[in-house]
């Protein structure tokens, strides 16, 4: 099974250069991927009701492949590619109006219980454990990212507007946090066209963040009182 929605590019959703940005297109995975949950009833809206859970994303992983620009029409699929004892990996594939990819996203979700904080089974929170899976394109696996930076990007305190329903920091907020350490020239001159983050720990309204990056500016952490929060590897365009 999967699921679709049409749109179109809103103004919000692009860059600099009138294009879908990525945060933009992050913000569109997110959605789309919330949304396919609730069809089978097992949204976090949900989840918190009835089962005392939340829905986090543990991984993600998104490449923009072609110009989307501003009032022009997509639609983005979500369909499961993997579904584990505790975790869901949902493909999103956003097409332009021609049928070209725009853009594809992987992610991996798993549900923490609200009281333990602990990964709850996907049966225990009303997840289709059996639902059929499709095929992934290949060439867009989850990578081990375990590195570590020692050069100081920026510092940040998590506020109010960044919490989402889990009463944490909510996903694409992260993303958003990394790409504020980039310079506009910088980011002309050496374009992030894809990244893959990984979120190892929760943070809060009023947390103190800092971000630190690789010489290459290839690779991100953002660490919470010293422990690291996530872990982000932008894919950029040769200089």
């Amino acid at each position: 099974m999967s699921y679709c929605v049409d749109g179109k590019v809103k103004m919000s959703l692009t860059g600099r250069e009138g294009t879908l940005s990525l945060l933009g297109a992050t913000r569109i995975v997110e959605d789309c991927v919330c949304e396919f949950f609730d069809t089978f009833g097992c949204s976090n809206r949900t989840a918190i009701r009835e089962h005392g859970a939340f829905w986090v994303f543990t991984k993600n992983r998104l490449q923009m492949l072609a110009p989307l620009r501003w009032n022009e029409v997509y639609r983005a699929q979500c369909s499961f590619t993997k579904i584990s004892t505790a975790s869901v990996v949902t493909d999103t594939v956003i097409y332009a109006d021609n049928g070209v990819i725009a853009a594809y996203s992987r992610t991996e979700a798993c549900a923490i219980d609200l009281k333990t904080q602990r990964i709850k089974a996907l049966k225990d929170v009303g997840f289709p454990v059996g639902e059929k899976t499709a095929a992934p394109i290949s060439g867009y696996e989850f990578e081990r990212v375990g590195f570590d930076c020692d050069i100081i990007a920026g510092r940040c305190v998590v506020p109010s507007t960044s919490i989402d329903t889990g009463r944490h920091t909510n996903n694409v907020e992260y993303v958003r946090f990394i790409l504020n350490t980039i310079s506009c020239d910088e980011e002309e001159s050496f374009p992030v066209e894809g990244f893959e983050i990984r979120y190892l720990r929760q943070s809060h309204e009023g947390d103190s963040l800092d971000i630190f990056r690789s010489k290459d500016g290839e690779r991100f952490v953002i660490k919470n009182g010293g422990e690291t929060t996530a872990t982000f590897r932008a894919f950029r365009r040769a200089k």
